[in-house]
């Protein structure tokens, strides 16, 4: 047996769904130490390599097939469905051997098992890109199904207008109006958050993807895609997606592949995004097979639609976002969510959101040390919607809990350069203390109010800085004898 043969023998396998013929190959054969041979092709035929090459082989025949079938138009391959979904199971195989590979092999075993994780990752690109548009073949790519936008033009002024109507109303980062720094959140759309989350943007400047997934690409695709949506005209992409087929070419063939969920959900969200004020009966049934097919929960839909509604910035989406809240609340729902409902003058449905959440109090096991900023920027949000619902006296216990958490799990005697400074346990007291005080003041507040917080927030500073930062404590003091002047 030559090695055309053995190829043409694991051909054969994968064509008839027995991949676990190729796998025990691999175990039995490829790893028994006494399989040796003085035969060269023999021995080369007892490699690893054999089984490598024929994987990289057998998935650029597939993904040539697949293109092939891609360029030939909606009606013939609606045509080929069956024969695409085979090419999707026989791509799952592939990529259950180079599982099998990666986990036996080791460097010390094999030069060649670092290729091993780029071919897996264009299997996986080509599977799930596949898988993608089987759904959108079946539904013709919702050309049928109309959106409630005119045009793509229409669709793209009214996303560039709710991501300015979020730049008016975003609240400032802590208590620095005049700099971007601490910004937990440097974008203001959930769709602009998820999108970069996925690194497309990278990939596309960095060409990193192999040209062999990227030749599955439509012609009038994307070229180029970025992930903040500007005012500009420029030649570069954003969202909204051109068209359903530009929607399945950036996702999956683009950004790492083991963000497949996320992906998902963004194209969730388009799909929310272009039927929403439309008929329930036009399009509703589209999102459920969407769900049904990718095994996604009832749970995650609804999540993906409140991500939708709270981006609009139409009165009736917000009204149907706070209406399915209550529906996703978990100890997983987006820390977002409360700063969007608080800019969008709800801090009624914010306070629910972070008690119904866990979110208003602090576990054991909670640290800050290593959720840093982030971490920071929700105990921000969660003292800011207390205070704008007039829960002085929660907002001060909630801040005083939280500068005792830090401080226990931060070091105290931490080198104070710039960059230690911002992650230590006094630099989260400080701006905690100055956000309390900031949103007091612009909001107001009577002295009736806030006075005996305040007098117990310095008491309390008094005992967490211990004589650091005594410039700190001046200064409120100074502004507390200010106030009770007025």
């Amino acid at each position: 047996m030559d090695v055309q043969q053995l190829h043409s023998l694991f051909d054969v396998a994968v064509q008839n769904n027995l991949t676990s013929l190729i796998c025990h190959y691999i175990t039995d054969v490829c790893l028994d130490e006494n399989a040796v041979s003085s035969d060269p092709l023999l021995a080369f035929l007892l490699d690893e390599v054999v089984i490598k090459d024929w994987c990289k082989r057998a998935v650029n025949v597939l993904i040539t097939e697949i293109g092939v079938i891609y360029r030939s138009g909606l009606e013939t391959m609606r045509s080929r469905l069956s024969q695409l979904q085979k090419f999707a199971t026989q791509l799952a195989g592939i990529y259950s051997i180079l599982e099998v590979m990666v986990s036996s092999f080791n460097e010390a075993v094999s030069a060649h098992v670092n290729d091993l994780h780029q071919l897996i990752e264009n299997t996986l690109k080509a599977k799930q890109h596949l898988e993608a548009m089987i759904w959108c073949i079946r539904h013709r790519f919702i050309q049928d199904i109309c959106s409630r936008y005119t045009d793509h033009t229409s669709w793209s002024s009214d996303v560039i207008q709710r991501k300015a109507y979020a730049e008016e109303r975003k609240w400032p980062g802590f208590s620095d109006k005049g700099s971007d720094i601490n910004e937990a959140n440097q974008t203001t759309l959930f769709i602009e958050q998820a999108l970069q989350n996925l690194g497309i943007e990278q990939n596309y400047r960095d060409k990193e993807e192999d040209i062999t997934i990227t030749c599955l690409q439509n012609e009038q695709s994307s070229s180029m895609f970025c992930s903040t949506i500007t005012t500009d005209h420029c030649s570069i992409d954003r969202y909204p997606f051109k068209n359903l087929r530009e929607a399945v070419d950036v996702l999956f063939l683009h950004g790492a592949s083991d963000m497949v969920i996320a992906k998902q959900a963004i194209l969730l969200y388009y799909l929310f995004d272009r039927h929403w004020s439309r008929p329930d009966s036009e399009w509703r049934y589209l999102v459920d097979d969407f769900a049904t097919t990718f095994g996604i929960t009832n749970r995650t839909l609804l999540e993906c639609l409140v991500f939708c509604l709270l981006d609009d910035h139409s009165s009736e989406a917000l009204k149907e976002a706070c209406s399915l809240l209550p529906k996703i609340f978990s100890k997983e729902t987006h820390p977002k969510i409360a700063q969007v409902l608080l800019e969008r003058q709800r801090p009624d449905m914010a306070l629910l959101v972070l008690k119904c959440t866990g979110r208003d109090s602090f576990s054991a096991t909670e640290n800050f040390e290593k959720d840093g900023i982030s971490s920071l920027s929700e105990a921000v949000t969660a003292v800011r919607v207390r205070i704008e619902c007039g829960l002085l006296t929660e907002a001060f216990m909630y801040h005083r809990s939280y500068c005792s958490k830090v401080k226990e799990q931060h070091s105290a005697n931490m080198t104070h350069t710039e960059d230690a400074f911002e992650g230590s346990w006094i630099y989260h007291v400080e701006m905690m203390m100055v956000e309390f005080c900031t949103i007091c003041i612009e909001r107001n507040l009577s002295k009736r109010n806030w006075k005996m917080p305040l007098k117990r927030l310095l008491q309390k500073l008094e005992q967490l800085l211990n004589g650091e930062k005594v410039w700190l404590l001046n200064a409120l003091t100074c502004f507390q004898r200010f106030r009770e002047r007025m």
